[in-house]
């Protein structure tokens, strides 16, 4: 519990500042991951999957990269850990 002080409410104040402009970074960075994963092949497909979001979908494609080294779905699962 921080003191009822003008010190602390400008603490506070700041914090709540920085975290408004780390929020407006990550959605600038989700909106532009989302734009750039549009623009690939795959986009449909990995976004049809179940659970697959706007988030999730563009990193998973991050992550994988292009799909086609793999020679099938079990080569993807091993690379995923499965």
């Amino acid at each position: 519990m921080l003191p009822k002080s003008a010190s602390a409410k400008l603490l506070v104040q700041e914090a709540l500042t920085q975290l408004n402009a780390t929020s407006r970074t990550v959605e600038t960075l989700r909106a532009e991951m989302k734009n750039l994963a549009q623009q690939l092949p795959e986009y449909s497909v990995v976004m049809s999957m179940f659970g697959v979001g706007d988030s999730l979908g563009p990193q998973l494609m991050a992550e994988i990269g292009d799909v086609r080294r793999f020679a099938h779905k079990g080569a993807l699962a091993v690379f995923a850990g499965g």
